[in-house]
């Protein structure tokens, strides 16, 4: 059931004005960029279900595309709880399914709903109620392109892009935070490497953070030995949800592994990064693969992020890897499930520089949460920020030091 309520002033609108790589947005700041006369409209959607279960329901937002509907944007709720998009003027459908099973796709047998096309106005408001049911042979639409996954087949695995390509541009790396959907349909992603593989060399994996690229890392890795060691890098939409990210690079490194029968590979991870490679190892160690030595994080917000929190609850516009960050979220909880392998040491470095005992943007506090420090063999403070830390010649220095160990 679709409610047209007309036109009328929504006074919100999302405007990122200070994205710098990897930064956590403030959603003071984002509040002090809502505009009021804007052309922005909403549509509140509730879900109703007679599964006694409760399972997550999965709602997404298409935006009509030529003779289909594209995926811009998604939300995991429960039943009967009411939730937004704030959309341009446009045409859009709604979709949901039950995730009994978990694996963030649509499965036989799952129930599902859809809405009517929405073809929507400035200032509009839409209020609509989706009924979940049984997948029925006449519905219009292709349920199997329903999922949260990262296609592998479209990663662009041992690629040789450097750290000067246009593709780790600003555009494609907010991009990747802001609209990641748009993000894996138009920016190669995966992991590569800086330059052609040679055996003898020991592999690094650098794992940038939100709205980063692997430009993030060029002081560090320009100050790295490259008689010694090959660069791999990480490029991935940061907005996605973290689980999605973690998966979709472990299974990354586990092809690479098996292409290029490296013995080891050390990771080093800044911000969000170190999080995601944090999981990454869960996934390897849940499916048997010993293959990370050393694990170096750098301002890894472990006990997430507060602002985070408040734009989950506040923000007209909600960036997935938001609900991650939230401080009380499932990720959080069960980011440290199992115990890093006996051959892999931690190495966790974090920065002091900036206000209310933070580097600028991660609370220190997030950065050394204790179950991360008891599972390093060094935790190393430095007087610098957020991002300074990546381009420092002490941290370099160090960095170097851990890894030639």
């Amino acid at each position: 059931m679709i409610k047209r309520l007309g036109p009328y002033l929504l006074g919100f609108l999302f405007i990122p004005l200070f994205f710098t790589s990897c930064a956590i947005s403030d959603i003071k700041a984002i509040t002090k960029n809502i505009k009021q006369n804007s052309n922005i409209a909403k549509i509140d959607i509730t879900i109703n279900s007679k599964n006694k279960n409760n399972p997550n329901i999965i709602v997404f937002l298409t935006r009509k595309w030529a003779d289909s509907y594209e995926i811009i944007n998604y939300n995991i709720v429960k039943k009967n709880n009411k939730i937004s998009f704030y959309v341009e003027p446009d045409s859009y459908r709604v979709f949901a399914f039950e995730d009994v099973n978990n694996d963030s796709k649509y499965t036989k047998g799952e129930y599902i709903a859809s809405s009517e096309s929405l073809y929507v106005l400035s200032r509009d408001e839409f209020n609509i109620e989706l009924d979940l049911r049984p997948y029925k042979k006449t519905d219009d639409f292709d349920k199997d392109s329903f999922s949260l996954e990262l296609d592998n087949s479209s990663a662009h695995l041992g690629d040789i892009v450097p750290l000067n390509s246009e593709i780790y541009s600003r555009k494609n790396s907010s991009k990747g935070f802001l609209k990641p959907f748009e993000f894996v349909k138009e920016v190669p992603y995966g992991i590569f490497l800086l330059k052609k593989y040679t055996p003898n060399k020991k592999p690094i994996l650098f794992v940038h953070g939100i709205s980063g690229s692997p430009e993030d890392f060029s002081y560090l890795i320009n100050h790295i030995d490259d008689s010694k060691y090959q660069i791999f890098v990480a490029y991935y939409p940061s907005g996605m949800s973290a689980d999605i990210i973690s998966n979709h690079l472990a299974n990354n490194l586990n092809q690479l592994y098996r292409e290029f029968r490296f013995k080891k590979i050390s990771i080093v991870a800044h911000s969000l990064g170190g999080i995601i490679a944090r999981d990454m190892l869960n996934n390897l160690n849940e499916n048997k693969i010993d293959i990370v030595d050393k694990f170096i994080t750098m301002s890894a917000p472990f006990k997430g992020d507060m602002m985070a929190g408040l734009g989950v609850e506040h923000s007209p516009l909600v960036i997935p890897i938001w609900r991650d960050l939230d401080p009380s979220s499932n990720f959080l909880k069960n980011l440290f499930r199992t115990r890093l392998n006996k051959q892999t040491k931690a190495y966790l470095f974090f920065g002091i520089k900036g206000l209310l005992s933070s580097d600028g943007t991660v609370y220190i506090s997030s950065q050394i949460e204790y179950k991360a420090q008891d599972e390093a063999v060094e935790v190393r403070g430095f007087n610098e920020s957020h991002m300074s830390i990546l381009k420092t010649k002490r941290v370099s220095d160090m960095l170097n030091r851990y890894l030639n160990e």
